[in-house]
């Protein structure tokens, strides 16, 4: 899959998420085992009246203009960190936090909106 990874190491691994618009490193952490899947607008995109559309349409608003430029998801579960970073690109991270602090206080998750992390928590053991 295009921004899904499965790490099994003997050793933490360090991860980079970059930056959609610049492609700059924005954040790194380290992981020894789980599966990291980042939902972007820095891959697949077009700008139109400098507006960037992504790939990703919000199927409520009908818009590929979503609040975030990437969401990136580390957790044990392949499916679930794939489901989440696309769902959690659609959302707010006033949303994001609220949802993940009580549905799935152990996966970690990073939002980046205009080129910095605005949300962040690491992958819980």
């Amino acid at each position: 899959f295009g921004g899904n990874l499965y790490i099994q190491s003997e050793k933490e691994d360090v991860i980079g998420i970059k930056n959609p618009t610049n492609q700059e490193i924005a954040y790194s952490f380290s992981v020894q085992k789980g599966f990291v899947s980042t939902s972007s607008n820095g891959e697949q995109y077009f700008i139109l009246n400098n507006q960037r559309y992504s790939h990703i349409v919000n199927p409520v608003t009908g818009s590929a203009i979503g609040p975030n430029d990437s969401v990136t998801v580390v957790t044990e579960s392949g499916i679930l960190s794939d489901f989440l970073s696309t769902y959690l690109y659609l959302i707010p991270p006033e949303e994001i936090d609220q949802l993940m602090q009580t549905a799935y206080p152990t996966v970690g998750y990073y939002v980046i909106q205009k080129n910095q992390v605005v949300l962040h928590k690491d992958l819980d053991p």
